[in-house]
Order: structure tokens, then sequence, then C-alpha cells
């Protein structure tokens, strides 16, 4: 019997128990990786492979546990080898001269269509004996055969996800093209008080042209009235001599000139007038383009808000998982998975109620009322992400969670980690690292908190579900406690009720 096994630069090959055992104790091959059962059509690590148990010592030294962290090194494969491998794999040893098919004992030729059927059965036969001695003569041709369809397959899952990525843009691009539009329509407007603007400045030119061309005329019968004045000073230098009251009334022409020339004084300085209102005007101008450009300021800014209110809904909330980890069971009938988002349409509507059965992968079966995600209300919040929308939950922590600060234990499987504990609840508490082990800390993860006698009148230690991981400041976990005895529940109210009775004092 033979596996497929994964080699370092994912070349596949069929190996049996002895050259297994062989690669696992030269290192090629880890002990937890997985291998293909072409009979069961599944993978399975060597560590689980019935024939090998008890023969890895030989090779190792030791008995390697079948539950070990390194497991969470070598994931799965989500793909089946080639049919063609799989079939060497399942076929015994023998030479291509034994794998000879007679298609002369087929059935007789019944119609024409048979007599075409048998005529290609022949030519097939004819190529298979001119490959099987192609074959014989190059053995590197069928190795090299298979590598080209195990690279053609590499090839079609990049296309396909290449293909993927272009659809996601494109939903992305739309996206955009729609918001544009929304901001065109803004823009529409500016521009139509823009031309209201210029419209106002129109009527502003046109009864500026008619104050010109009153001031022209002005200025034309102060021309005219100084001809005149010339005339008369003429006469009077003439008669100056001679009659006194012609020297009065020059005096008076003189008056009347100088009136007449403080008149156009002030004529020009409201030209002057009307020639700042237009460049007051155009700086309004310059105003409307800096309002559009503070729109497109505010829409950063808004952008910018939504996000810190995303952020301050996470840290004050629990984010429930919304993926497909939920089955129920109704009239013992197993049903699932399902997702958080439905199955809380599925309350909605009344296709289930809280004493139905229910468990997460991997967990118990409890009424629904007995999984913390069903006891609270729940904030749903809508996300676009891709172009698509996407489904978000938060539990509100329903409690009052204390500052703290003592010494903590998280033990993880066989693994110990040491940090702080900065602030506790009867519902949980967040215990601050100097490192995060993305490895081993994921969130949902089973562990064991232990929080030393210190602040707390004993110690505590209980079993917990990491539900948040804070890898920035303050750097850590979020814990809920899952059955927190009475007493030291007791413990951790009175701690929490003494913190509170000494608020108050200090606020008092």
């Amino acid at each position: 019997m033979k596996w497929i096994a994964r080699w370092p630069g994912k070349i596949l090959k069929p190996h049996d128990e002895q050259e297994l055992l062989s690669l696992v104790g030269s290192g090629v091959l880890n002990v937890y990786d997985h291998v293909y059962d072409a009979q069961t059509k599944s993978w399975i690590r060597l560590v689980s492979l019935p024939q090998l148990q008890g023969q890895f010592s030989s090779v190792l030294g030791f008995e390697p546990p079948l539950e070990a962290p390194e497991t969470q090194a070598f994931p799965c494969p989500d793909f089946h080898p080639p049919t063609l491998l799989i079939q060497h794999a399942m076929s015994p040893e023998r030479s291509f001269a034994e794998m000879t098919v007679d298609y002369a004992e087929s059935a007789p030729v019944q119609n024409h269509d048979d007599q075409f059927l048998q005529q290609m059965i022949e030519q097939l036969q004819e190529q298979n004996n001119e490959l099987r001695q192609q074959v014989t003569n190059n053995p590197a041709s069928a190795v090299r055969e298979e590598l080209e369809y195990e690279f053609k397959m590499q090839l079609d899952v990049l296309k396909e996800s290449a293909a993927e990525e272009v659809q996601h843009l494109q939903n992305e691009l739309e996206f955009l093209k729609t918001e544009a539009m929304s901001r065109e329509d803004e823009v529409q407007g500016l521009r139509r008080e823009l031309e209201e603007y210029k419209g106002r400045a129109n009527e502003y030119e046109s009864a500026n042209s008619q104050l010109n061309i009153q001031l022209s005329q002005k200025e034309e019968k102060l021309e005219e009235y100084l001809k005149e004045n010339e005339k008369i000073v003429s006469e009077f230098k003439k008669l100056a001599q001679n009659n006194q009251a012609m020297k009065d009334r020059l005096n008076e022409v003189a008056n009347k000139v100088e009136k007449e020339r403080r008149t156009s004084a002030t004529l020009k300085q409201n030209v002057l007038k009307l020639n700042e209102g237009l460049v007051l005007l155009k700086r309004k101008n310059e105003r409307d383009r800096t309002v559009i450009q503070d729109l497109e300021r505010y829409k950063k800014i808004h952008d910018a808000k939504e996000e810190q209110e995303l952020n301050r809904l996470i840290g004050d909330s629990f984010e429930v998982d919304n993926s497909a980890i939920w089955m129920i069971r109704i009239d013992e009938e197993e049903k699932g998975p399902y997702t958080y988002g439905d199955m809380r349409s599925f309350l909605k509507y009344n296709k289930i109620s809280m004493d139905t059965s229910a468990k997460k992968t991997g967990g118990k079966w409890l009424p629904l009322n007995g999984h913390f995600e069903f006891k609270n209300d729940v904030l749903r919040k809508e996300e676009v992400r891709d172009g698509k929308k996407v489904e978000r939950f938060f539990i509100k922590r329903g409690d009052f969670r204390a500052p703290f600060y003592d010494l903590a234990q998280i033990d993880i499987g066989a693994q110990t980690f040491k940090g702080y504990c900065t602030s506790i609840s009867v519902g949980g508490c967040f215990i601050e690292l100097s490192k995060i082990d993305k490895m081993r800390m994921q969130r949902d993860s089973k562990i064991t908190v232990k929080i030393k006698a210190g602040t707390l009148s004993e110690e505590i230690t209980v079993q917990a579900t990491i539900r948040n991981i804070s890898d920035k400041r303050p750097r850590g976990l979020g814990i809920e406690f899952e059955e927190l005895a009475p007493g030291q529940r007791d413990v951790i109210i009175e701690f929490v009720q003494q913190y509170v009775s000494s608020s108050v004092k200090k606020a008092a």
C-alpha cells in the first residue's frame, strides 16, 4: 500500500511504509505532516497512520504524541492530488507491458456507428502501443507528463484567483463611481450658485456702465462750462479796467467752476468704489472654490470619524465570530453549520427558540440560552469590504470592570505565559503580555487563568476563553470566564464593590 506525500517545494510522490519512515528519519518529512490515503481519498497525519504507529521510535528515538502544539504548523491541505498520481498509488507494482488492454475482444460491430467506434478503438490501440514503446525507451517522459499535468492544475488555480481579484477590483470601482456621482451633484449645486454670483456681477457691471455714461455726460457739460468760462475770462480781461461789475461776475463763474470740479472728483471716487466692488466679487469667487475644497476635507474627516467610532465600539464590546461554526439539533436531527447571523435570523422568525439545543464546532450541546452569545443584547453593524456588505456583531460588556494590577498566569495546553491582570469583573478580565504568541493564542481558544492572591483575598484558578486579542498598546488578551465557582465570584464582587465605594467617596 502506498500514500502520496508532499515533499518540500510542493512536489507530490507516492511512498510505502518503509519509505515514509526513512523520509521522517532523514528530516525530509515531519511526523505531523499530512499524506494522502488513496483508498479513503482523504489526508491523514503521518503520526495517525495505524500502519506506522509503534515504528517511529526506531527512526526518531521516541514515539511522538498524537496531539501536540506542532500540529497547528501543518494544516490539512484543501486539494486532491492528480487522478493519475492517485491511480499510480493504488495500482500494484507492474511494468507498462502488463498494462495492455485488448480492445479487439469488445462486442461485435452492430451498425455503422459501432463500426466507426471499432475503427477508433483500433487507432487508439495503435497509439497506445506507440506511447508504451516511447515510455519504455524514455521512462522520464511519464514523469514529465505527470509534472506537466500538475503545472497545468496550478496554472488553472492561479487563473481562478486572478479572475476573483479582478472581480473584487471591478466591484470597488463601481462603488467609487457611485461616490463620484454623488459628489458631482454637490459640485453642480455649487456651480449653480456660482452662476447666480456671475449674474449679479453682470448686473453690477451694467450699473457701472450707466454710471460711466452719466459721468461722460457730466464731463462733456463740464468741458462746455470751461469753454464758456474761458470766453468770459477773455471778455473780463478786456473789460476789467473799465467794469468792476464784470470782475464780480467773473468771481461767481470761478466759484461755479470749482463746484463742478468737486462734483467731477466725487464722481471719480464713485468709479473707484465700483472697481473695489468688482475686486470683492472676484474674492467671493475665490471663497466659493475654497468651500468646494472644504467639502472634500469634510468627507475625509467624516470617514475618519466613522473609523474612530468603530474602534470605540470594538473596545467597549466583545465581537462575536460570524463564521459558520454553529450546529442545531431539532427532533434528533443535526443541522448546520450556520453563521451567528443565521442563528439570529432563525430566532427572529421563530424557526428555533432559546430552548433549542445548539453547539459551536468542538463545543458541547446546550440549550441556546446556555451560550453567552445569546444571553445578551447584540449590536449589529454593517460594513462594505471589497464592494460587499459584511455584518459584524458586538455584545456589550454586561459586568463592571474595575482597574486591577497583579500577576497572572495563562496555561495554553502545556505552554505557560505570565503577565499582569489590569482589569477584572465577574465576567472576565484583561491580561497584558509583553508579546503575543500568534501560533498558540487564537480567538475562542480554551485556556486556564491563574490570578495570584495579593490584591484579591485569595488565588483564583478558572477555565476561560479568549475573546479579544490586542497586538497594540495595551498588548494582551480579553478573556471571558466560563465556570466561576461561587467562592471565587464572591472574592471578585467584594473587590469590585470596594473599588466602587472608594470611587464614590473620592467623588464626594
